[in-house]
């Protein structure tokens, strides 16, 4: 699971934000996970709650997570869209072909839902 690698660079990052800042109690993150960056929400909030344990300013906080979806754009055609399961997908053993509801390209970025961002910091 790389969520645990996630939720230490999150309390790293915000550790040493704390610390820049000078501030002693970080009540709340929030922290936003993109849904095709492989990060589970559980998971995420689970690990988390041991891991800030170790960090002072942090030792009191809570997580809140928000999901992102993932939004795709299409370079033939130029479409913005939000996959679906019930979309032009097919699956190929193992691997899901992702295909544009418009023009049927394979050829696409994404353009939110990857990431995992801390969106919210309370102190």
């Amino acid at each position: 699971m790389h969520e645990m690698g996630i939720v230490l660079q999150i309390v790293q990052t915000a550790a040493a934000f704390a610390e820049e800042n000078r501030i002693d109690n970080v009540r709340t993150l929030t922290v936003q996970i993109g849904e095709a960056s492989g990060a589970l929400p559980r998971y995420v909030e689970s690990f988390f709650t041991e891991v800030v344990k170790d960090y002072p300013a942090l030792k009191d906080c809570r997580i809140h997570t928000e999901l992102v979806p993932a939004k795709l754009f299409c370079f033939e055609c130029g479409t913005t869209w939000i996959p679906e399961d019930d979309e032009k997908s097919e699956k190929d053993h193992e691997h899901e072909v992702v295909r544009c509801p418009e023009c049927g390209s394979e050829k696409y970025r994404f353009i939110e839902g990857r990431n995992v961002i801390i969106k919210e910091m309370e102190v």
